[in-house]
């Protein structure tokens, strides 16, 4: 079952996340130490495979002088409602792809400790959270927003993360037909 998603509150969502990433890049503040108390450091870097499958290589790293003991289930990867993503077709206003939206179990109770400078990574399939996604990227570029909060075991909610990138058209590729169709 998928649930259509607002446009209206996607948008105000887009916005203020647009809104962020420029106070933190444009200042040249470093999202990760913008206050002072966040002790992550996030990096998302688009993979793309030749049969079409988009994947973000999602990284946290620990950049305090303390270990972190955060629940596993909380990282970005481990369950789908933790990074949130949002994905836009340029220029166009009605241009936001659906969210497949499927009922998950969040589990991930286990505690892990990052150690000061210890990096975590994992993957995100895009095409698992958004099913246009191959057939929109062969008309226009595509902008993924994404955010990211963490909370430590004990509460504390660390300094919410985001940013964008573009998963630009794919030149060239054009939709397999039947050649029998043209007879």
């Amino acid at each position: 079952m998928h649930k259509k998603i607002n446009n209206g509150l996607l948008l105000n969502f887009c916005i203020c996340l647009i809104g962020s990433a420029l106070y933190f890049f444009g200042l040249g503040i470093d999202a990760s130490q913008a206050n002072g108390e966040n002790a992550i450091k996030m990096s998302v870097v688009l993979e793309h495979s030749i049969d079409e499958e988009f994947i973000l290589n999602v990284s946290l790293t620990n950049v305090a002088n303390v270990p972190l003991n955060i629940y596993q289930g909380a990282l970005p990867w481990e369950f789908r409602y933790n990074l949130q993503l949002l994905a836009v077709k340029a220029f166009l206003p009605e241009g936001i792809l659906e969210e497949a939206l499927p009922v998950v179990d969040p589990g991930g109770l286990k505690e892990i400790q990052m150690q000061p400078g210890e990096m975590l990574r994992g993957t995100i399939s895009l095409n698992e959270r958004f099913n246009t996604l191959s057939q929109d990227v062969k008309k226009r570029d595509i902008i993924i927003f994404w955010t990211y909060q963490l909370e430590t075991v004990n509460g504390t909610k660390l300094d919410r993360l985001g940013g964008w990138l573009m998963i630009p058209k794919i030149l060239g590729i054009q939709e397999k037909k039947d050649p029998a169709a043209n007879s």
